[in-house]
């Protein structure tokens, strides 16, 4: 076992010897811990008696388990769960596992593929902001997420063919809104209207409640990713060249920021990590320039199996309004 310090909480590695995990001077030692990362030897099952850990707070199963330990629906403390390619966890694990586990926060259930649906009671998890499955390839069915889900990564679910309407923001947050459906091919024409939907209203709620905000306070900005070659019929101002767009804008004290949205084509590489780079440049009517942004599109994916929609809010137009406001 091996213990470091990070910041104002321990974090124990422990290397799951079979007999070392069951030790009760161990877990004596590991009852004041936050966080406990578990790793696994692919020659070894892990038998766990973590029933005692009541307080922590943040449990990473960094490999594959034989099997879900029975106690996890114990750890009530439990903010972060990383069960990263647990191929036992199934539907009534799960299942329970949601039911027990009300205060987290963080979910990563990446590459977890023996189970087809969420469960329906992933909605009362409502302190839920982080949620990935990213690669459950079996994964077929998302059901209605709370309303404090901010973050939702479905990259590489191939079977994926219904996604429930994302429910609204219940409050705006800190975090920018995030929701992926890279390489989901298989989401049904229902789904995909939805999550457009879904993509309208955020970008509006979050455009408001950055104006309603501390000017103190960070921008908060969001981003939406599915299947698709059609830019959404509430952008008003579009074009099919990489020219320009010209847009008339309103007065500088109504101007909240702008929504864009951009059609990616399919690419494939042998890169491990691809990179896109989206530059917008400001101009007046004069041509003269004012400025620009850079939107990276980052994913650690190696390709598109299709054209993809790419929608965003960039809260980031203070340099325009400074401008506009000089020349009323």
């Amino acid at each position: 076992m091996q213990e470091t310090q990070e910041s104002s909480f321990k974090i124990c590695q422990v290397h799951c010897a079979q007999w070392l995990l069951q030790s009760t001077g161990i877990f004596t030692d590991l009852r004041r811990n936050k966080r406990v990362e578990l790793e696994r030897d692919s020659n070894r099952n892990i038998s766990i008696s973590i029933g005692r850990l009541s307080k922590i707070e943040k449990l990473s199963v960094c490999q594959s388990l034989k099997y879900v330990p029975k106690e996890l629906p114990s750890l009530t403390c439990l903010s972060e769960l990383n069960l990263h390619n647990c191929r036992q966890l199934d539907m009534p694990n799960l299942h329970n596992l949601l039911d027990a586990l009300r205060s987290v926060r963080k979910l990563i259930l990446d590459e977890c593929c023996n189970f087809s649906r969420v469960p329906c009671n992933i909605k009362h998890l409502w302190c839920l902001e982080y949620l990935s499955l990213r690669d459950c390839t079996g994964l077929r069915f998302i059901p209605q997420l709370p309303p404090s889900a901010e973050h939702l990564d479905a990259i590489n679910c191939t079977s994926l063919e219904t996604v429930l309407p994302l429910m609204p923001l219940r409050q705006p947050g800190q975090n920018d809104i995030s929701i992926s459906f890279e390489n989901c091919l298989k989401l049904d024409e229902h789904s995909k209207y939805g999550i457009t939907e879904y993509a309208n209203f955020t970008m509006k709620h979050v455009a408001y409640a950055n104006d309603s905000g501390s000017h103190h306070l960070n921008k908060r900005g969001g981003a939406v990713c599915f299947p698709g070659s059609k830019v959404p019929e509430w952008f008003e101002n579009r074009t099919t060249t990489p020219a320009c767009v010209t847009v008339q804008l309103p007065p500088p004290s109504h101007l909240l920021g702008f929504a864009f949205c951009v059609v990616l084509s399919q690419f494939q590489s042998n890169a491990k990590y691809e990179y896109h780079q989206i530059v917008c440049r400001w101009c007046l009517e004069d041509g003269k320039s004012v400025g620009y942004i850079r939107r990276w599109y980052y994913k650690a994916i190696r390709e598109l199996n299709s054209d993809h929609v790419y929608v965003w809010y960039e809260p980031s137009c203070e340099k325009i309004i400074d401008i506009l406001s000089d020349r009323h």
